[in-house]
């Protein structure tokens, strides 16, 4: 338990950004108050997930205001309406694309549907959402949603109050064997994320999205960019816990 926190705590100054703690912590506090989202805001946040996939992120976070635009406030109602192929062309031209972003765009109006749906039955989404634990809420939306993954589903769940690390690339990688040696696969699976980051948090007393995003910031192009597919080693700053040393990554 000792490794996870002083993990934690070296990465922690090298992100060095208090304002990443105080946002996750007002989302999930407004959560555990019983807060209501609207539509328009599950939408919204269900949308940027879905830009993440297998790109960076920081060209989506350069252009919220644009995105903002192109998908008319995130308003439902309106985007039950719009043209797939216009969202999918103003989206590409301010270079927030990705390979699946054609199907994406087609799968919003059953998507809206299906939430539109779950908040009529429930009286709102969220309330729906904590009817059931956080990894049945994955399954159940993994089998509901089209074109989110369980990966994009962890992306899109902590922006609306849900408590869950994104199990991407960087994070499987970084909690591999050949790294932090959390599992005994190179990428270590989706599940073991999970419950690799609830270790962190418990031994932390932090949430398991702010360890998330502490080692995905680590990890990623755009942000720190350290411990990526070809590793910095030399800047790391945790390299006593890695089984990476004086390796070549083939």
């Amino acid at each position: 338990m000792k490794e996870y926190v002083k993990i934690i705590k070296a990465l922690e100054l090298q992100h060095n950004n208090p304002q990443t703690k105080k946002g996750i912590d007002k989302t999930m506090a407004d959560s555990d108050n019983g807060k209501i989202r609207s539509i328009s805001e599950h939408v919204a946040c269900m949308i940027l997930a879905m830009l993440t996939a297998n790109r960076p992120y920081e060209p989506i976070k350069q252009h919220l205001s644009q995105l903002e635009n192109i998908f008319m406030n995130y308003d439902a109602d309106k985007l039950m309406n719009a043209d797939p192929e216009q969202l999918i062309k103003s989206v590409k031209s301010i270079r927030c694309g990705n390979m699946r972003i054609k199907f994406q765009m087609y799968a919003l109006k059953h998507n809206i549907s299906y939430l539109r749906q779950m908040q009529q039955e429930h009286g709102s989404i969220d309330a729906y959402y904590h009817s059931m634990t956080k990894y049945d809420l994955v399954k159940t939306l993994d089998n509901n949603l089209k074109e989110m993954s369980a990966t994009l589903i962890s992306e899109y769940l902590p922006s609306v109050g849900i408590d869950l690390p994104k199990p991407d690339r960087h994070i499987q990688r970084i909690l591999g064997s050949e790294r932090l040696g959390f599992s005994s696969r190179k990428m270590a699976s989706i599940q073991e994320c999970y419950e690799v980051i609830h270790d962190f948090a418990v031994a932390t007393s932090e949430h398991e999205r702010y360890i998330d995003v502490i080692l995905w910031s680590y990890c990623a192009e755009g942000e720190k960019n350290i411990c990526c597919a070809s590793p910095r080693c030399e800047k790391c700053v945790i390299s006593e816990y890695c089984n990476y040393k004086g390796k070549s990554e083939k």
